[in-house]
């Protein structure tokens, strides 16, 4: 059987994908270990020692600002394009919350204005979604009378 043009086209795909993943990745990798095993014990020490600290460095900058914004997530970047044209998709946002008391929830909804950007999380969501608002819901609710409150007004 003689080859068609697309046997040979993913033949030829098929080998440019390898090499480039030879290239690219294979080759890299192996000139790593290559400087590694060249390293004595002092030189290799001293790249993990830099590695640790870099890490720990990273770590500590993180929890700092979780900290100082109280904030889980203190940096995000926008994933869409909803927030044009104030934020475009790839920004990185700064997130600083303020602390609010259980006791004045309701207050802080209230004080929520359309157009304001605000942030919120949702359970099972690591990633905080960040919104503008655009229309606001909030009703104050009012409880209807008590049975009791009622007869005993009627009296």
């Amino acid at each position: 059987p003689t080859p068609t043009p697309t046997t040979r086209k993913k033949k030829k795909e098929s080998s440019s994908s390898s090499s480039f993943l030879r290239r690219q990745i294979i080759l890299p990798i192996s000139d790593v270990f290559v400087a590694i095993r060249s390293m004595n014990v002092r030189q290799l020490t001293l790249q993990l020692l830099s590695l640790t600290l870099i890490v720990t460095s990273a770590l500590m900058i993180w929890k700092s600002l979780c900290l100082y914004t109280h904030s889980e997530s203190p940096v995000v970047v926008v994933l869409s394009g909803s927030m044009e044209p104030a934020f475009k998709r790839g920004d990185i946002l700064f997130l600083s919350l303020k602390k609010i008391k259980e006791e004045d929830i309701e207050e802080e909804e209230r004080k929520t204005r359309v157009g304001e950007i605000i942030v919120f999380s949702i359970d099972g969501r690591e990633i905080p979604i960040v919104h503008r608002v655009i229309k606001s819901h909030f009703h104050p609710f009012v409880s209807p009378p008590s049975s009791s409150s009622s007869s005993s007004s009627s009296s």
